[in-house]
């Protein structure tokens, strides 16, 4: 830890044993969670990155952090970092087997976060441009959705950067594309009311439902291989031939494949 860090120390009791986060063994594997308090003097996290948490790691909100770099290496249960300043997910745990939660952050794109989620992964009001870097696996539901109220504005101005139902959103996402999406989502995928215009490069298998509403899509092309449950649509433009197999909000991908494909 550098200077700044020394103020406090940040102490974990295993086995009637007291340890300072910062100065682990390498290797080393807690047993329990990991909880650190909401400090807004919390810049830098400790040095845990060769340490596995055999439970959840929790970055409490409210602190000053702005990278994850010094995160532990694997986390088997949950991994929260939401409502606080992370301009990247740098230094994220690869492997994470709960939730991975980072939504209310400031990230731009999901590069240096895990790749393997056995949990939900949020990465909602995260002020992502780009879903690069996002996971290839996610156990139960990705969920990246923006805050568009309407879908009316872009279609009256015809503006694909018609940012007017943000305004009053703080973080809010502004994905165009699905590019770097999971490839396989257990649960549902949530990319609705974005500025999303292309399907193209969203995920292979999706478990549960796909909802997609609220965007500026012309066409459903795109949608996964797999899809257990519904695709929910309303609130886009879809001129294409897509359209016809079904008139109402909610459809079944295996119905469509033939027309979108």
């Amino acid at each position: 830890m550098d200077e700044k860090q020394q103020k406090y120390k940040l102490i974990l009791t295993q086995d009637g044993v007291e340890y300072d986060l910062g100065n682990l063994p390498k290797g080393f594997v807690i047993k329990g969670h990991v909880v650190l308090p909401r400090m807004k003097s919390l810049t830098i996290l400790p040095d845990m990155s060769t340490v596995t948490v055999k439970g959840n790691f929790i970055i409490c909100s409210g602190t000053g952090l702005k990278t994850l770099q010094g995160a532990p290496i694997r986390v088997e249960g949950h991994f929260i970092c939401s409502e606080n300043k992370l301009k990247t997910l740098k230094g994220a745990p690869q492997w994470v087997g709960g939730d991975f939660i980072c939504s209310k952050n400031k990230l731009n794109t999901l590069e240096g976060g895990p790749q393997h989620v056995g949990g939900n992964y949020d990465c909602s009001f995260a002020n992502l441009k780009s879903l690069k870097g996002a996971a290839e696996y996610v156990g139960g539901d990705f969920n990246c959705r923006g805050s568009r109220e309407e879908a009316g504005s872009y279609y009256e101005s015809g503006d694909v950067n018609n940012e007017y139902d943000d305004r009053d959103c703080e973080n809010a996402n502004l994905l165009k594309t699905l590019k770097g999406a999971p490839a396989y989502v257990g649960g549902t995928f949530n990319c609705a009311m974005n500025y999303i215009t292309t399907l193209k490069g969203g995920p292979e298998y999706v478990g549960r439902d796909f909802l997609c509403f609220r965007n500026c899509l012309t066409s459903l092309k795109g949608l996964p291989k797999y899809c257990g449950g519904t695709v929910e649509y309303y609130d886009n433009n879809i001129t294409d031939g897509s359209k016809v197999i079904n008139s109402g909000t909610r459809i079944n991908v295996k119905a469509l494949q033939e027309k979108t494909r």
